[in-house]
């Protein structure tokens, strides 16, 4: 076991303290058999849940078609050639600790010119690749069908803006300012990635479903990290209507979502590396008892073929967790702001659950190395450290998802050669294997296509602006039918008409002027021909975010200046 694990994985701790009341597991269902076609997935996660939701959009990308990640960055950030660090994980991929920043060397972004370093171009492009010749990923020419939502709130100190821009450009290979990064293939056109950047909000889940005592004002990091970030004159941002309309158009919020919502058993589909070995108990590779779903009126009987969206938590958001801080274990998966938008529009919602391992060690690690603490006491927190951790358990104190590799890095597995290092990046991963299981167990492998040959009914765009930055404008309109293809027209703003095309039926335009008005129409081309044009949209850009940079000590527990010291002050 690496030293550097030791430290780290105590350092983001986070006095986790004791668990909630545990589900009982025969009060626990079983996941029920619909009628899901696979082909229609899309992921969305949170801080260590968005990177799994890009794990699982890579290595699954023959049938995810969307992918919205909050507070996270790129596929295998965390590793050097296959081997997950969390020393990289915290410092190269986090950022936010002003104790554990990345070495020049090991940095995403330069931050003299705010362009992508060399050393993350060359990474880029060999991690994945790799992993695909070696077929432990899907095809990497499904990536280029799929649709990206990224959202960096600019008072998050915990993930800092650098990593979600290497995001965006590990897709579309192109540096922050537009230009092409040199020596990374875009896996997809930039029309198809939108990155929300504009709001003042800290690292959270940002749901306009979040009320009561548990829900943070935007700006602030902690408790159940569920934020509800009011606009001017307009309701609450709604993270999750932005996204799943991007991925699967016009669809409508229901206040009061009216379909069932279960707690189910996890355990039948957690496996060991094999994939044939069932755990013995479900901490073995960190994730909990119960998981969670909602199904809507319309999929529950079987009759109807629905979509499926894969909802992952961030650290400290698991059932465990949740039930600490709110009393309630399935806090998350009621109120992310997702069940609103699935109701009434055929989306089954799985909420898949990590959970805390070597939870006391991790506190006790943590509590020793705060510079806050009372130096007397750090040795003996040390000592508990050290006597509390179980080897054969993965140390994760925080209930994270698996994105550097905490569960190849149990000392029994890395010393076996039997559990090879990147597995958890690859179809082989334990925790991504067990939530394809239960994707797999709700679906009709007949299905699976059928939705994507049927749902181009129209016969001109209907287009709608879903969202807009200070740099971006995000588009949708119903597929038509026979169209190969569609012209995205744009009037206004220093640069005149300008026109694009694309295959899919949506469109972020980017490079655009701050608070500048801009007007839209498209037209489908069938064979060949440029068809009627759709209505024309104005929208206006937003204002630039003003500059922010923001940290928060893991060591402490909160929000931190560059010096480390504690501080209350957040940007506006």
């Amino acid at each position: 076991m690496r030293l550097e694990w030791n430290i780290v994985a105590g350092l983001t701790g986070l006095c986790l303290g004791g668990s909630a009341l545990a589900a009982d597991p025969a009060n626990l269902q079983a996941l029920p058999k619909l009628r899901i076609d696979l082909a229609e997935t899309t992921v969305s996660g949170i801080s260590s849940g968005a990177f799994m939701a890009v794990q699982m959009g890579v290595v699954k990308s023959s049938l995810v078609r969307g992918v919205a990640a909050t507070a996270g960055g790129p596929y295998m950030c965390a590793t050097d050639g296959d081997v997950g660090s969390p020393t990289a994980a915290v410092s190269r991929c986090m950022q936010g600790d002003p104790a554990m920043q990345p070495a020049a060397t090991d940095r995403l972004v330069d931050p003299s010119d705010g362009t992508f370093t060399y050393t993350f171009q060359g990474k880029a492009q060999r991690d994945v690749e790799r992993m695909a010749k070696n077929r432990r990923i899907d095809r990497l020419d499904g990536i280029r069908n799929q649709a990206i939502w990224v959202f960096h709130g600019y008072n998050d100190g915990i993930v800092k803006l650098p990593v979600s821009q290497a995001l965006v450009g590990w897709y579309t290979g192109r540096h922050p300012n537009g230009r092409s990064a040199s020596g990374m293939t875009p896996r997809l056109p930039a029309s198809q990635v939108f990155h929300k950047d504009d709001l003042n909000a800290g690292h959270a889940q940002i749901s306009s479903a979040c009320t009561g005592s548990h829900c943070n004002p935007c700006d602030i990091e902690g408790g159940a990290f569920i934020n509800s970030c009011p606009l001017p004159q307009r309701d609450a941002y709604d993270a999750a209507g932005s996204a799943l309309q991007m991925f699967y158009g016009r669809l409508t919020r229901t206040a009061t979502p009216g379909g069932r919502f279960m707690a189910f058993g996890q355990m039948p589909y957690l496996k060991l590396i094999d994939g044939k070995t069932p755990v013995k108990a479900t901490d073995e590779i960190a994730m909990g008892q119960e998981g969670y779903l909602y199904l809507p009126k319309a999929c529950e009987d079987g009759s109807t073929t629905c979509r499926l969206h894969i909802a992952f938590h961030g650290c400290m958001q698991s059932a465990t967790d949740m039930g600490k801080v709110t009393g309630q274990r399935d806090y998350f998966a009621r109120h992310a702001g997702v069940n609103e938008w699935a109701d009434q529009n055929r989306i089954v919602v799985l909420y898949p659950q990590a959970m805390p391992t070597n939870a006391v060690s991790g506190n006790a690690l943590s509590a020793a190395v705060n510079p806050m603490g009372a130096a007397r006491d750090a040795l003996g927190n040390l000592g508990k450290a050290m006597t509390s951790y179980d080897m054969s358990r993965p140390f994760n104190p925080m209930g994270c998802w698996d994105w550097w590799g905490y569960n190849d890095d149990v000392p029994a597995r890395a010393m076996s050669g039997q559990w090879p290092v990147g597995s958890f990046a690859s179809s082989q991963g334990v925790q991504v294997a067990a939530v394809w299981r239960m994707a797999e167990q709700m679906a009709d492998a007949s299905l699976t296509g059928t939705l994507a040959r049927v749902e181009a009914t129209a016969s001109r765009p209907e287009v709608q602006v879903l969202d807009e930055t200070a740099s971006q404008v995000l588009l949708r309109w119903e597929p038509v039918k026979g169209a190969s293809r569609y012209k995205v027209y744009r009037t206004g703003g220093k640069g005149g008409a300008a026109a694009s095309e694309t295959t899919q039926p949506f469109f972020a335009d980017s490079l655009l002027e701050p608070q500048t008005s801009y007007g839209y129409f498209v037209r489908a081309v069938i064979d060949g021909d440029e068809k009627e044009p759709s209505a024309t949209v104005a929208v206006t850009t937003a204002k630039t975010p003003p500059p922010c940079d923001p940290y928060f000590s893991l060591a402490q527990g909160v929000v931190v200046g560059r010096d480390n010291k504690p501080t209350d002050k957040t940007c506006r």
